[in-house]
């Protein structure tokens, strides 16, 4: 039997602030090439997971290793470069900056760090045909000369992604893509994410949207209180008495004073 390759190892990833355990020796893999949704009610700790990703908080205990490397403790740019590209819960563009230059700004990495950024520019003709690609993909080449902040929020979310992908990520997590989106702009950022993940780039998703999450992921790792209660494929997840509780509460039982 062929072990497939996997893209990421969380081990066994706890992280305390104080008293409060946020993570709770949460494991599970990325395969290589592989959706992935990371799901739970609110204050489950899948924010906190990304950020320990990374790199914006240390694990407290455990190990995360990405592309066979471990990078638990790693800084926000090493572990960007590294490959894992991401977005955020609050859309993010770079406000006073047009369409095209959001996407141009990460394009600049790889002579940001050392002399050559005072011989070259992201404005190269090759930086913008490349840009143009990157929003072509996300349906935004339309827009390319407008100010980011004046995209309505699906398009903003949209320009994020194709920012993040912009560094060239093995793996790319996206913190709720799909939030405050209405039915067609969930259509289009869907299809988008698909081709994304066709082209062998590897997606960890949250998302509070059950009916995107089921039609796009492959597999479902689910957070109830910081600790992992369910993983597997869309059905599985969905059918789990486990997850059910933790959505949608214990049911009261017959002749219970509070019911």
């Amino acid at each position: 039997m062929i072990e497939l390759q996997k893209i990421m190892k969380i081990d066994r990833v706890t992280k305390h602030f104080g008293g409060l355990i946020a993570v709770n020796s949460v494991s599970f893999e990325i395969l290589k090439g592989e959706l992935l949704a990371l799901i739970g009610p609110n204050g489950a700790g899948k924010t906190t997971l990304f950020n320990l990703i990374t790199g914006v908080f240390k694990p407290s205990i455990g190990k995360i290793f990405f592309d066979g490397k471990e990078i638990s403790g790693k800084r926000t740019s090493q572990i960007a470069r590294m490959g894992i590209g991401r977005t955020f819960q609050i859309v993010r563009p770079f406000g006073k900056m047009t369409v095209l230059e959001n996407v141009l700004v990460p394009l600049g990495k790889s002579f940001y760090t050392n002399l050559s950024v005072f011989s070259h520019s992201p404005r190269e003709n090759s930086s913008i045909s490349k840009a143009m690609e990157l929003l072509k993909d996300a349906y935004l080449d339309d827009e390319f000369d407008k100010m980011a902040s004046y995209l309505p929020i699906g398009m903003q979310r949209r320009l994020e992604i194709a920012r993040a992908l912009a560094l060239e990520p093995k793996l790319l997590l996206l913190d709720e893509p799909a939030a405050g989106l209405n039915e067609k702009e969930s259509m289009q950022l869907k299809e988008y994410i698909e081709k994304i993940n066709s082209n062998g780039i590897s997606i960890l998703l949250i998302e509070h949207d059950m009916k995107f999450v089921m039609n796009i992921a492959k597999r479902i790792v689910v957070l109830d209180h910081g600790s992992k209660i369910a993983e597997g494929v869309p059905s599985e997840v969905a059918s789990n008495p486990q997850v059910i509780e933790a959505y949608l509460g214990r049911k009261h039982k017959k002749g219970d004073k509070n019911a």
